[in-house]
Order: structure tokens, then sequence, then C-alpha cells
């Protein structure tokens, strides 16, 4: 699931707004830069941005080699604003044991509360290391082999996206064999998305 064509203010409004947008690649172009997912503040509702908000400020940081990051408990999975505007954070795990935690976190007992399989952490992670292969002008034969245009968090799927322009069985195992094998991967055929895009949340 980020050369200097990364947009330094696009990191810091996907890292902000993590809880509820998607972080991607996208290579539809040729060009690398990082896809940044602004939502709809006017059709979101106010007080779901507001328990993100606390949610997100709840989470200390750690320093890393890169800079600061935030340090993600190992249950959460991730958070997103759904359809009919409800908050909803994932949980790895059992759900039940995290519900307090939830509401002192997000100061809030309106929350949706939905198990998933894996972490936002583990996600995260491996969104960083396919982008540091993707970064690397070594890999470039091997990206162009597989056709692969985007990947991205896709946070309410709990999962990472990986968008190919020949979306082939073949194509899928090349990526895997080539690049790297994940659960976290499904994959889908690109549809040339443009590189920066002003959307809301599905």
């Amino acid at each position: 699931m980020k050369n200097s064509l990364f947009n330094v203010l696009a990191a810091v409004a996907v890292c902000i707004l993590s809880y509820c947008s998607n972080d991607s690649i996208d290579n539809s172009n040729g060009n690398t830069q990082e896809k940044t997912i602004i939502p709809d503040s006017q059709g979101s509702d106010k007080q779901a941005l507001i328990i993100g908000k606390n949610l997100l400020n709840s989470f200390s940081k750690i320093t890393t080699r890169t800079g600061e990051k935030y340090d993600y408990p190992e249950y959460y999975g991730g958070a997103y604003i759904n359809k009919d505007k409800h908050f909803v954070i994932l949980i790895k795990g059992d759900t039940s044991l995290y519900k307090n935690d939830l509401i002192r976190r997000t100061k809030s007992s309106d929350i949706l509360i939905e198990p998933c399989k894996f972490s936002y952490e583990e996600l995260q992670t491996t969104i960083e290391q396919l982008r540091a292969f993707y970064l690397n002008e070594a890999n470039r034969s091997i990206i162009n082999a597989t056709t692969m245009r985007k990947f991205s968090l896709d946070v309410e799927k709990n999962r990472i996206t990986i968008e190919l322009e020949e979306f082939t069985k073949e194509k899928e195992l090349l990526f895997r064999r080539t690049i790297m094998d994940s659960p976290f991967f499904i994959f889908k055929k690109n549809k040339g998305v443009p590189v920066l895009e002003v959307a809301r949340k599905k």
C-alpha cells in the first residue's frame, strides 16, 4: 500500500485523514505520485469526523528512521465512515474486548465495531514495502511485466488492492511470484484513474 515526485503535503494529508481515506500509488500514465483521496466534508456527518479525529489523536507516535508515525494498537484494523455516515472501526480479534477502549479513545459510544482479519499496521507495512519496490528503478522491468498500474489500501475491505492493466490470472501469478505474495491482496483491472483524485469514501 509511498522519488521526488511525491507531494509532501499530500503525504501529511494521508496521515491525518487515514481513518477515512485511501493511500495508493498510481502508475496509469507512467508517473509515480501519491494519490490522496480527500473526504467530502460536506457530505460526511460532522459528528463522525469528530469521532475520527478523537480516535486518531488517541494514538501515540513513535520516531522511526523516516520520521514520526502513529503507533496503532495491534487489534486496530482501520476505520471509515460508511454510507449511513456512521463511524466504523475494524477490529482484529474479539471485538467485545476492545469496545470500552474504543469508546474512551473516540469519546463517543456512537460507533460501529466490525471484525476484520488484518491489522492496520500489517497493511501499512506491506504498502510501504510495495512502495519501496516500486520506487526502485531496478525493478521497472518487473513492474512493467506484471502491468501493475496502481496499488492502494482499501480500509473498508481490509485489503490492499492491486490494479493491473492486463487483468489475467497469469499476470496475477507473475506479480505474486516476482514482486510479493500476500493474503492481503485483491486484484482488479486498472481503469486509468487520474493520479490526483478528490472523491468521497465509498
